[in-house]
């Protein structure tokens, strides 16, 4: 290891009983630019906490440099304002850059960015000459700003060096090239059995033949030598299929588990369609939106967009009918229980309850094997995830914790704010496809373009100068 900013030494880190990462070493120096990747609930946050310092390691050891400034921009807020996303990160961002940081690290900082102020973030952090470590599941970040990975799988940090196509490139190559590798054993271990079995059949007919030989010393003779190769090629072939079992596994993948809940809804609840008319709303003397119309029909699949800070957030909060804010106008909307409500925050979430006790307070009455066999479906599986406590779950995995506690409820009205936002790949494609084709009615709010044209939105609202706009 050299001289950098900060090094870390075979470095293990466990919370609880869950190991995110085992001996790993790397070291961070002036004007890198490291990109965290991994799947959700990975360690990825866990990383770069360790890095701020606000984790220590089980085993190994990080030495910072003497006097290094640490600039940490965290993926959660604990403020309760109605401020958006993306207003809370600038915030955030700008306290950790007045204090002129050697080292920025930044958990997931353009989720809640639209695209004006990921364009801005973009070329502030162009001009930083410090460095820089960011987890981020958003490809054009890692297009954008990122030079070299720390890649985290089945508890592994893999470091590569390259741009983000390189990378791409380079999984592609690697999983063509393990899976010849997987096929050529698949085939030496098919012959070794082959090839055992027949040597088993052969001993078999060997003995079989001897017992007709008259005379008995040749016999014994004829047996002993034949056991005695008998058990050398059979050994040498045990050894063969041995060795071709072992270099399997060093090779195949740890077993991946994958989503598959459903969202369904109750027709029954509410069918009536959701109308506001020169509707105002305010959060204390501050006005966000002011006489819009909105018509939100049963069954109908739409989008809220518009800029950070604009009141998307606080629009969905009043229509799940949120005392905090102050609203006028003629509003009729859904009763709060026919609403299945993602806060973009996850606030609902109790955080030193269970991920379990989080669900089973929607139908405390629900019997527990049923909220198991929910829970598995959002990838809850063992006893140690469905009681792991919230404030030790990544961003993904209280994502799902929220959709399986909406899913236990089955409205038939979805609002959904800034639900992309901790989702990897696999998940992403997956919640696509849910959502495409979920019964009821939905509102999503996001700044995603790409996942609101996939999942069939019939219409876009857009707010701009405090006007709500049907952009068709």
């Amino acid at each position: 290891m050299g001289h950098g900013l900060l090094t870390l030494v075979d470095v293990t880190l466990t919370l609880g009983e869950k190991t995110c990462f085992e001996a790993f070493s790397g070291e961070i120096f002036l004007q890198d630019r490291i990109g965290i990747i991994g799947a959700n609930g990975s360690g990825k946050t866990s990383l770069i906490r360790l890095l701020s310092g606000e984790l220590e390691p089980m085993q190994g050891y990080i030495r910072r440099r003497e006097s290094l400034r640490i600039g940490y921009v965290p993926q959660f807020s604990t403020t309760h304002s109605y401020e958006s996303g993306g207003q809370r990160f600038q915030k955030s961002f700008a306290v950790a850059m007045n204090n002129s940081p050697d080292l920025l690290l930044l958990d997931e900082p353009t989720n809640h960015l639209d695209e004006k102020h990921r364009r801005q973030l973009y070329r502030s952090l162009s001009y930083f000459s410090g460095a820089i470590v960011i987890v981020s599941h958003h490809q054009e970040c890692l297009e954008t700003l990122i030079t070299q990975f720390w890649s985290i799988k089945d508890r592994h940090i893999e470091k590569f060096c390259g741009s983000y196509g390189d990378l791409q490139r380079q999984y592609h190559i690697a999983a063509a090239q393990r899976q010849q590798e997987l096929e050529a054993l698949k085939s030496e271990r098919k012959k070794a059995q082959e090839a055992l079995e027949r040597e088993r059949e052969r001993a078999t007919q060997s003995r079989y033949a001897h017992r007709h030989e008259n005379d008995i010393n040749i016999i014994r003779k004829m047996q002993d030598t034949a056991s005695a190769t008998t058990g050398r090629i059979k050994g040498k072939l045990r050894r063969q299929l041995q060795e071709a079992e072992k270099a399997t596994k060093q090779i195949q993948p740890e077993k991946s588990y994958k989503p598959h809940f459903f969202l369904s809804c109750e027709y029954s609840s509410h069918r009536s369609a959701c109308l506001i008319h020169r509707g105002t709303i305010a959060y204390g003397d501050h006005v966000l939106l002011r006489d819009f119309h909105f018509v939100w029909n049963f069954k109908e699949k739409i989008a809220l967009m518009g800029e950070n800070g604009a009141g998307k957030t606080s629009l969905a909060h009043a229509l799940y009918d949120q005392p905090s804010l102050r609203i006028s106008g003629d509003w009729q909307l859904p009763p709060s229980d026919a609403i299945g409500f993602l806060d973009q925050h996850y606030e609902g979430l109790d955080e030193d309850q269970s991920v379990l006790d989080n669900v089973r307070a929607g139908d405390p009455k629900r019997p527990l094997s049923e909220l198991r066999q929910l829970l598995s479906s959002f990838l809850f599986r063992t006893n140690r995830e469905v009681q792991m406590p919230v404030r030790q779950l990544s961003g993904g995995e209280r994502l799902r914790c929220c959709l399986a506690r909406i899913a236990l409820r089955r409205p038939s009205w979805l609002i959904l704010d800034e639900m992309t936002n901790h989702l990897d790949v696999e998940l992403r494609d997956y919640l696509r496809d849910i959502l495409k084709n979920f019964p009821g009615s939905l509102c999503l709010i996001s700044h995603d373009r790409a996942f609101i044209q996939s999942i069939g939105i019939e219409h876009i609202w857009s707010i701009q100068d405090k006007k709500l706009i049907c952009q068709d």
